[in-house]
């Protein structure tokens, strides 16, 4: 396998685990969020839901 098909594939595989990443992330913040219209959180809890995720959204 050259070094070239070899980089490709690693930024595929670094892509799906990312994507994979995210999505888990975004479901985490959507049942926050669902959670804080259904009245179940507050603003400030909601807000430290969103503060526990650090980096990870950045």
């Amino acid at each position: 396998m050259s070094i070239k098909s070899e980089r490709r594939e690693a930024r595929e595989d670094v892509t799906t685990y990312d994507e994979a990443e995210l999505s888990g992330l975004l479901a985490h913040v959507g049942e926050a969020i669902d959670k804080f219209r259904a009245g179940e959180l507050d603003a400030i809890a909601s807000t430290s839901v969103f503060a526990s995720l650090g980096g990870a959204l950045a």
